[in-house]
């Protein structure tokens, strides 16, 4: 395919989630999709409004399942607008974009 070294981070997946159990397993579910997919990466868990000791274990867990630091969680705060929990989703993107250091070429 021409792929060549240089290309294995040049899309970093992210996906937005809130910090619930249920959405806690299918991030580590897209992590292994990701995976057989051959995407060789980083993949970021955008996870609005948790605690600091939420992330922590999430942060806890992620590096025991990945030894390579590719799979990442961003904290995000809780941008819920007028009690509509989804609009975390779009606010946490925002968030990510503005904070967090992304050194790949695209960002999906």
């Amino acid at each position: 395919t021409g792929e060549t070294d240089d290309d294995a981070d040049a899309i970093h997946l992210v996906f937005s989630t809130d910090c619930g159990g249920y959405q806690h397993w299918q991030a580590i579910s897209s992590w292994y999709a990701s995976l057989a997919a051959g995407h060789r990466g980083p993949v970021t868990r955008i996870a609005s409004g948790c605690s600091a000791e939420q992330a922590a274990k999430i942060r806890a867990e992620f590096a025991r399942i990945d030894k390579t630091g590719r799979l990442r969680l961003h904290a995000a705060p809780s941008t819920a607008i007028g009690g509509y929990k989804y609009s975390n989703k779009p606010g946490g993107l925002v968030h990510f974009l503005q904070h967090a250091p992304v050194d790949a070429r695209f960002v999906a």
